[in-house]
């Protein structure tokens, strides 16, 4: 996805993560009160004989939709379909059912931001009316239900505590080692985002410093398919994040033990899918100069935030005086190369410097990843089951992309690396581009969360094929060759 030059943090949030959570209220009796019993005295006065009219609605899992008016006129609606039966019973009878009807109903809830004390707000939602009704139901039922205090409780408690985590990895590198402001009065925006191609409906939330503008919309969705959720850390504050390591790289290297380096050029800068160093050093005891340059590649691995630099391509080169070079010669004739002068001029800056650079970039993305938190990401205190499969630096932006597996998910299998020096399989791709770990795949396979058709998971560890004669439904054959 192309970087988005707003705010400092960027999330996006499809609208199925607020369908299935819906959904799980619905199992939890959210919409129950819509079925109900009336009696009616067969003689009036006398209750001692009536008949019972018994409304019975059967609802289809609940769907939550994004509603497009206008390019400023967006909100989203909860739709409940299904069907009303109707019977009547008696003391001793029961009717067969009179009638058997469709009917639709459209809510608008809206996602909306949540105000708390001293924290970041949650996103919760909003009633707003009813948008269209259809089948026998009377709107004064539905109201009626709405208003119930069961089902304003379940609604006024959903909580989705998405951004309060994600500060807690902004305020790190915006304000090190200053005073951090109040979660409360950070800057947060909410925009709903139209979902086109291989993009869904979403909502975007929009997060910068205290006074930062927030008001600009997103525009169209950034979230896939083949993801829940997405965190952007934007360009600027990736920026921050490179201007705040090249500070802190420059002291490390002046103050690594056994060398006596001195800075006298460092610049760490960030281009597209890479960063890129281009540092120098003087060396006082040999009177030797380090250049260091060539690129940082971004590494990552599905089921985990930690995030990892690679610097085998950075060029280390060392410039010594006449002398140095001479001595190594010397040494190098006279001992035939065993005094060991060689390793401790030529390769003792270099590796000293390669060392200490890969360490440094290594925590400081990690300290990133683990500042973030994302699995802390709850609802109404339940802590849900969340898939980081992807990070990537691109476009100057780190993005994060995080899987939700809050209901059963079924997708085909359409890849597999295999790994020849440890003859076994490593990754599983699945159709909408979601990625998993082997182990990871079998393990929420294991626990019913994800299907494969074709597949079954061993001991929550590995997968295999499913029993069949056919050589292309074999992994083996088909990915491991």
């Amino acid at each position: 996805m192309n970087s988005i030059n707003k705010g400092k943090l960027v999330l996006g949030v499809s609208l199925k993560v607020f369908e299935e959570l819906l959904q799980s209220l619905q199992d939890q009796g959210l919409f129950d009160q819509l079925s109900n019993s009336q009696d009616f005295p067969i003689i009036p006065g006398n209750d001692d004989l009536v008949i019972t009219a018994n409304i019975d609605v059967q609802l289809a899992p609940v769907k939550f939709r994004l509603k497009v008016v206008s390019t400023n006129n967006k909100y989203t609606t909860l739709n409940l379909s299904g069907r009303v039966k109707m019977s009547v019973s008696s003391p001793t009878a029961d009717s067969p059912d009179l009638f058997d009807i469709p009917f639709q109903i459209h809510l608008k809830i809206t996602p909306v931001l949540k105000a708390r004390t001293n924290q970041a707000p949650v996103l919760a939602l909003s009633y707003g009316g009813i948008d269209f009704i259809e089948g026998p139901l009377p709107a004064s039922q539905v109201e009626a239900m709405i208003q119930a205090p069961e089902f304003m409780q379940l609604l006024n408690n959903f909580e989705l505590d998405l951004i309060e985590p994600a500060l807690d990895g902004l305020e790190e590198v915006l304000f090190f080692n200053e005073n951090k402001p109040n979660h409360a009065d950070w800057a947060v925006g909410l925009h709903m985002m139209r979902g086109t191609g291989v993009n869904v409906d979403a909502i975007g939330l929009i997060v910068d410093v205290p006074g930062g503008d927030v008001s600009a919309p997103l525009g169209g969705s950034f979230v896939p398919m083949r993801a829940e959720i997405i965190t952007q850390f934007t360009d600027s504050l990736v920026q921050a994040l490179v201007d705040e390591a090249k500070e802190e790289l420059r002291s490390w290297f002046e103050d690594i033990k056994g060398v006596d380096l001195r800075v006298t050029k460092l610049n760490l800068t960030v281009d597209d899918r890479q960063l890129y160093l281009d540092a120098k050093f003087t060396e006082k005891e040999y009177d030797a100069e380090v250049t260091m340059k060539g690129p940082i590649y971004f590494q990552h691995g599905p089921g985990s935030l930690r995030m990892q630099a690679s610097i085998r391509d950075v060029d280390i080169d060392i410039d010594l005086p006449w002398w140095a070079d001479f001595l190594v010669w010397l040494a190098d004739i006279l001992t035939l190369g065993t005094i060991g002068i060689n390793d401790t001029i030529h390769n003792k800056l270099p590796n000293f410097a390669q060392n200490y650079a890969q360490k440094f970039l290594d925590q400081s993305l990690s300290n990133l990843g683990d500042s973030l938190s994302l699995n802390q990401l709850s609802f109404q205190g339940v802590n849900l089951e969340i898939y980081p499969d992807l990070i990537t630096l691109e476009d100057g932006a780190i993005t994060v992309y995080i899987q939700v597996l809050n209901k059963p998910l079924e997708e085909n299998l359409v890849d597999a690396n295999h790994s020849k020096l440890r003859d076994r399989f490593v990754m599983f791709h699945l159709q909408t581009g979601r990625r998993f770990l082997v182990e990871h795949l079998a393990s929420f396979m294991q626990r019913g969360l994800i299907k494969v058709p074709g597949f079954h998971q061993v001991d929550g560890r590995y997968i295999r094929s499913n029993p069949d004669e056919r050589e292309n439904n074999n992994l083996e054959e088909r990915y491991g060759r």
